[in-house]
């Protein structure tokens, strides 16, 4: 928080950063439970199906790409490092999902349930700029339908149909909410300067205002002023020195009277 009370454009920045960094690791962190109990029924199979081999090695790199982007979320401080590592991991993660799904055999089922886990946690938990938050969730979407429509199907055109739809329509949401979210925090920023601009405008006037207060010593027949530090100045020269007040020399009709007497006869 700055000094006047509330937080600057900056310091705003840095309060979102530090709460979309919360939000990314607790997403990561709880997306490694599922995770990790599908490497494990993997694991458990691995001995009877030799293409299993494969799909281990996946679901490995799948975990320590969740488990590094968890921890190295805590020592993140810029925007730019953050958006790097969100997207770098939501690209390897998307691509994990397509190889583990590309490995069943040809013609099998394939269950929706960790692409649209994923795809909501793409939209809603992993906030970055708009345009490289949807790249993961669109790429990872789009190798889905292709193998969906021409590798791992269950047999039947309305379950396709009714997959690919279901696909579609999570991103559709997906993205109105990324387009609603990015409008709401630009017309927050904006305020935020605005109110900035008002807060330093208003302290300014109220500065000028103030820039003369309390009990000024002066001088009782030359009308010098007493500084600071004990000098004694003209009375134009300290209200120059402490406002931006500047002074123009003229005669009153009283002095005028007194020191020029001919002028008014």
């Amino acid at each position: 928080m700055s000094e006047r009370g509330a937080p600057d454009i900056t310091e705003l920045d840095t309060l979102r950063l530090n709460a979309d960094r919360r939000a990314a690791r607790l997403t990561f962190a709880l997306l490694l439970i599922p995770t990790l109990w599908f490497t494990r029924t993997d694991l458990t199979l691995l001995v009877t199906v030799d293409v299993l081999g494969h799909r281990f090695a996946v679901r490995v790199l799948f975990l320590l790409t969740l488990a590094f982007a968890t921890w190295r979320l805590r020592a993140v401080r810029d925007r730019a490092e953050y958006e790097r590592l969100v997207l770098g991991a939501s690209l390897i993660i998307a691509a994990c999902i397509v190889a583990l799904n590309a490995l069943r055999p040809q013609g099998s089922v394939l269950p929706l349930r960790t692409p649209l886990m994923w795809l909501f946690a793409y939209y809603g938990g992993l906030y970055t700029r708009p345009d490289r938050q949807v790249i993961a969730p669109l790429v990872m979407s789009g190798a889905l339908i292709l193998l969906r429509s021409f590798w791992v199907t269950s047999g039947t055109m309305g379950t396709l149909d009714g997959d690919i739809l279901v696909i579609v329509i999570v991103n559709v949401i997906g993205l109105l909410y990324v387009h609603t979210r990015a409008a709401l925090v630009s017309s927050e920023s904006a305020l935020w300067r605005a109110e900035r601009q008002a807060r330093d405008s208003l302290e300014r006037t109220v500065s000028e205002l103030q820039g003369l207060r309390g009990i000024i010593p002066i001088c009782s027949y030359c009308r010098e002023v007493r500084t600071e530090v004990g000098d004694w100045k003209r009375l134009e020269e300290y209200v120059r020195d402490r406002s931006e007040a500047q002074f123009s020399h003229g005669i009153c009709p009283h002095c005028t009277m007194k020191h020029f007497p001919e002028a008014t006869g």
